[in-house]
């Protein structure tokens, strides 16, 4: 007995050496903040004109991707629901209501986002549109600001904040037929699928709910890319 429990142990230990063999680090994110951030996601509005959208999803979708960042501490949508429920709030719309917001959960960071397009077949095709909020920060922002991110590439900025308060906002459509798309996917996937699995990364091509968590990651992406463009500019080059 106690051979064939040793035997077994020795064939347990090939095969997860094996196993970790074909395992990669997934890609990871900074933060460029010095001190531990508190933030939360606001329940996305749906904007896309698909009815079955649940917005509350892709709103936790975005914070499953920000809880895996050194240096965020996330806390969850309902939060934010009971915060809103409690101001009497249906939606966020406004500057002044983030900032409502964020005072009673004593927040440092709230993303505000809106699902823009929404197609879950092959190809999947997923809009959404983000802006972050800091303490920090303030901007003459409404609702349909939002909705013109969708038809903006990642990046580009509108609006006019406030001078010495930075905001960062963030909105695309991905396209799983885009071969730009295809490749950051590539690069997100790389350690978080399982290799040995029916559809290994295949998965996110076919599965809404995951293809939703790399759209989320991607504008998580920029939104820190530009908090730190604004919070750590680059210094004067020297001769």
């Amino acid at each position: 007995m106690l051979v064939r429990a040793a035997r077994g142990a020795g064939l347990l230990v090939l095969a997860l050496a094996a196993g970790c063999q074909s395992l990669v680090p997934p890609t990871t994110l900074d933060v460029p903040y010095t001190q531990e951030q508190v933030w939360a996601v606001a329940p996305f509005a749906n904007e896309s004109g698909v009815s079955i959208v649940d917005p509350f999803r892709f709103a936790d979708s975005f914070m499953i991707e920000a809880t895996q960042v050194d240096g965020i501490t996330m806390l969850p949508v309902n939060r934010v629901i009971y915060a809103m429920r409690t101001l009497e709030m249906a939606d966020i719309r406004t500057v002044n209501d983030a900032m409502s917001v964020m005072n009673l959960l004593d927040l440092d960071g709230l993303v505000v986002g809106s699902v823009t397009v929404y197609e879950p077949y092959r190809p999947l095709k997923l809009g959404i549109a983000v802006q972050l909020y800091t303490r920090a920060g303030g901007n003459t922002w409404d609702g349909q600001h939002v909705r013109d991110l969708a038809d903006s590439p990642v990046g580009d900025t509108w609006g006019g904040a406030t001078a010495g308060r930075p905001v960062a906002q963030s909105g695309n459509v991905f396209d799983s037929s885009n071969h730009q798309t295809l490749l950051d996917l590539a690069e997100y996937t790389a350690g978080r699928s399982e290799p040995d699995s029916a559809y290994g990364s295949d998965l996110y091509l076919v599965s809404m709910d995951v293809y939703a968590r790399f759209v989320c990651y991607r504008l998580l992406a920029d939104l820190l890319a530009q908090e730190r463009a604004q919070l750590m500019p680059v210094a004067d080059a020297s001769p």
